[in-house]
């Protein structure tokens, strides 16, 4: 088990994980309310496949349900249509939700690195949470961020590396 929200996001498996209060049960909430899919709140259970892929799901008879803070817990399937649930997803991401004051953040190319679950790489990338974000969307560019990424494009080193190279022009 590692701690968390594990969500499906544009068929992608992503762990939203931050310290106790920062909003990861009601990102999942939005999230959907935009048409994902919840997996499991709080301790989703991993296993590695054979292949070497890290799935996750609910603890069994959890499923479907998520507890959001000052509201209680919830059941998915009843308030929206069990469609909002999903009972696996191969974890593609770990989400780090940090607050945007406590962590320095490089405003070119974000944090991001690798995490081992299960004794296998996935890829984390930071989530930095504030008042009046649009944090559901945030979370689906991250996501399409990394599938980019995936693909070997970032979009940081593409814009240092064409500022270098316009710099190198106008020295010359």
């Amino acid at each position: 088990m590692a701690p968390g929200t594990l969500v499906s996001v544009l068929g992608c498996g992503v762990l939203l994980q931050g310290v106790a209060g920062i909003g990861k049960s009601e990102l999942a909430l939005g999230l959907v309310d935009r048409g994902h899919r919840l997996v499991a709140d709080d301790a989703p259970e991993f296993s590695v496949m054979s292949s070497g892929v890290v799935m996750g799901s609910a603890q069994k008879g959890f499923s479907g349900f998520i507890e959001v803070r000052g509201i209680g817990v919830l059941n998915l399937a009843r308030i929206y249509s069990a469609a909002v649930t999903q009972a696996s997803v191969q974890l593609d991401l770990i989400l780090k939700m940090e607050y945007v004051d406590c962590v320095g953040h490089d405003r070119i190319l974000g944090r991001y690195g690798v995490e081992k679950i299960c004794g296998q790489e996935v890829s984390w990338r930071s989530l930095p949470v504030s008042a009046g974000r649009n944090l559901p969307l945030l979370v689906e560019t991250l996501v399409r961020i990394q599938q980019l990424s995936d693909q070997g494009y970032e979009a940081g080193e593409d814009l240092l590396a064409k500022l270098n190279a316009t710099m190198r022009q106008g020295a010359a």
